[in-house]
Protein backbone atom coordinates (compact mmCIF):
# COMPACT_ATOMS: atom_id res chain seq x y z
CA UNK A 1 0.00 0.00 0.00
CA UNK A 2 1.24 3.54 -0.87
CA UNK A 3 1.63 6.15 1.99
CA UNK A 4 2.12 9.90 1.82
CA UNK A 5 2.82 11.79 4.69
CA UNK A 6 0.60 9.68 7.00
CA UNK A 7 -2.02 8.98 4.77
CA UNK A 8 -3.50 6.00 2.75
CA UNK A 9 -3.89 5.42 -0.72
CA UNK A 10 -7.11 6.86 -1.42
CA UNK A 11 -6.05 10.24 0.41
CA UNK A 12 -2.95 10.58 -2.01
CA UNK A 13 -5.37 10.61 -5.14
CA UNK A 14 -7.59 13.17 -3.52
CA UNK A 15 -4.76 15.09 -2.71
CA UNK A 16 -3.59 14.70 -6.69
CA UNK A 17 -6.91 15.87 -7.60
CA UNK A 18 -7.60 18.54 -5.48
CA UNK A 19 -3.75 19.81 -6.52
CA UNK A 20 -4.70 19.29 -9.99
CA UNK A 21 -7.55 21.94 -9.71
CA UNK A 22 -5.35 24.20 -8.25
CA UNK A 23 -2.76 24.35 -10.55
CA UNK A 24 -5.39 24.80 -13.30
CA UNK A 25 -7.34 27.51 -11.82
CA UNK A 26 -3.45 29.24 -11.08
CA UNK A 27 -3.05 28.56 -14.94
CA UNK A 28 -6.48 30.43 -15.72
CA UNK A 29 -5.80 33.40 -13.65
CA UNK A 30 -2.48 33.51 -15.22
CA UNK A 31 -4.17 33.63 -18.95
CA UNK A 32 -6.90 36.10 -18.12
CA UNK A 33 -4.33 38.36 -17.13
CA UNK A 34 -2.46 37.75 -20.53
CA UNK A 35 -5.36 38.11 -22.41
CA UNK A 36 -6.20 41.75 -20.91
CA UNK A 37 -2.54 42.83 -21.83
CA UNK A 38 -2.93 41.82 -25.21
CA UNK A 39 -6.16 43.49 -25.22
CA UNK A 40 -4.34 46.66 -24.15
CA UNK A 41 -1.52 46.26 -26.79
CA UNK A 42 -4.30 45.84 -29.28
CA UNK A 43 -6.10 49.29 -28.52
CA UNK A 44 -2.56 51.03 -28.74
CA UNK A 45 -1.73 49.23 -31.82
CA UNK A 46 -2.20 51.30 -35.01
CA UNK A 47 -1.12 48.83 -37.48
CA UNK A 48 -4.30 46.78 -38.67
CA UNK A 49 -2.33 43.44 -39.07
CA UNK A 50 -0.99 44.00 -35.31
CA UNK A 51 -3.98 44.16 -33.89
CA UNK A 52 -5.38 41.42 -35.94
CA UNK A 53 -2.81 38.67 -34.68
CA UNK A 54 -3.20 39.87 -31.02
CA UNK A 55 -6.79 39.46 -31.24
CA UNK A 56 -6.04 36.03 -32.49
CA UNK A 57 -3.71 35.51 -30.06
CA UNK A 58 -6.23 36.47 -27.42
CA UNK A 59 -9.08 34.21 -28.58
CA UNK A 60 -6.35 31.20 -28.51
CA UNK A 61 -5.77 31.75 -25.42
CA UNK A 62 -9.70 32.29 -24.59
CA UNK A 63 -9.95 28.40 -25.53
CA UNK A 64 -7.39 27.40 -23.15
CA UNK A 65 -9.09 29.12 -20.75
CA UNK A 66 -12.04 27.26 -21.78
CA UNK A 67 -10.54 23.86 -21.77
CA UNK A 68 -9.16 24.49 -18.64
CA UNK A 69 -12.18 25.27 -16.53
CA UNK A 70 -13.72 22.23 -17.95
CA UNK A 71 -11.47 19.95 -17.11
CA UNK A 72 -11.32 21.57 -13.47
CA UNK A 73 -15.35 20.98 -13.36
CA UNK A 74 -14.78 17.45 -14.74
CA UNK A 75 -11.86 16.85 -11.62
CA UNK A 76 -14.54 17.90 -9.05
CA UNK A 77 -17.09 16.11 -10.07
CA UNK A 78 -15.13 12.65 -11.04
CA UNK A 79 -15.58 11.10 -7.67
CA UNK A 80 -19.69 11.29 -8.57
CA UNK A 81 -19.04 8.39 -11.31
CA UNK A 82 -16.79 6.59 -9.01
CA UNK A 83 -18.85 3.32 -8.56
CA UNK A 84 -20.19 2.84 -4.96
CA UNK A 85 -17.64 0.35 -3.32
CA UNK A 86 -14.78 0.99 -5.46
CA UNK A 87 -12.97 2.95 -3.50
CA UNK A 88 -9.86 3.57 -5.63
CA UNK A 89 -11.50 3.34 -8.60
CA UNK A 90 -10.03 7.33 -8.79
CA UNK A 91 -6.33 5.88 -8.31
CA UNK A 92 -6.15 3.76 -11.55
CA UNK A 93 -3.47 4.47 -14.14
CA UNK A 94 -5.42 5.19 -17.37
Amino acid sequence: MLYYKGHKESNICSYIVRRGRHEYRVNVALLELRIKQLQAAQKRARQPEVRYRLKQRAKFLQTLINESRQTVFLMEHYHDHSEEGDAHADCRAV
